[in-house]
């Protein structure tokens, strides 16, 4: 008989019901409740799940994705076999800042009847640092208090709040922390131990660890 299939998508989940002989399909972007759905951090995992009616081993199950990552992507980055009615790719698998749109078929060999779903996914960029800055320029060891300052943006509100690990290099390019502890506050106001030329930087991290180092222009000199 003939096939009528209605699709329903969304960034959370996509559904496709179909008549007839239509396997019944439902692709779910798995995400936590800290991160919209649709949306993926750019140091997790990507999970995406499927569930049907139909008893899965009666099914085959087909992976696409439009710009064709699959097909490049490094074996051991694919957590799931290519015939797996789910989908796991390791954290670092896709681009931070682009969209992906992957495509589950399934198929029943009895029959000869397929039904297919599409779920589009989006990978959040890391924090941007723009600038980090530090005054006054020199000062006296243990005594003077430097300023240091960071500015960061995130893509989405869901990557808030973010933590401020404020660095020292110095000129043997051995680093350090100013504080053993990330602070939400973008300043920090400290005296430094050291004598000689420092270089200043921070390092952002958003609510589910993506992070991003930016190092200031220049050097403090220390006495």
């Amino acid at each position: 008989g003939s096939i009528g299939v209605s699709t329903r998508s969304s960034t959370a989940n996509s559904t496709l019901t179909g008549v007839s002989q239509a396997p019944l399909i439902s692709l779910i972007h798995i995400h936590s409740d800290a991160h919209p759905s649709g949306t993926l951090p750019a140091n997790l995992p990507l999970r995406l799940s499927s569930t049907s009616p139909l008893t899965s081993s009666s099914l085959k199950w087909t992976w696409t994705e439009a710009s064709g990552i699959l097909t490049t992507l490094n074996p051991l980055d694919r957590l799931t076999n290519p015939g797996d009615p789910a989908l796991i790719l390791a954290s670092g698998s896709l681009s931070a800042g682009e969209s992906y749109r992957f495509t589950l078929e399934a198929r029943d060999p009895n029959t000869g009847v397929s039904g297919s779903v599409t779920v589009k996914v989006d990978v959040l960029m890391s924090p941007r640092v723009t600038d980090v800055t530090y005054s006054p320029g020199e000062g006296v060891v243990s005594e003077t208090k430097f300023r240091l300052v960071a500015y960061a943006s995130v893509d989405d509100a869901s990557q808030l709040p973010l933590y401020y690990d404020f660095l020292l290099r110095g000129m043997d390019e051995e680093m350090g922390f100013v504080s053993s502890v990330p602070q939400l506050e973008n300043t920090r106001d400290v005296a430094l131990h050291h004598t000689g030329l420092m270089e200043i930087g921070v390092q952002v991290t958003d609510l589910f660890g993506s992070m991003s180092t930016l190092w200031a222009p220049g050097t403090i000199r220390v006495q």
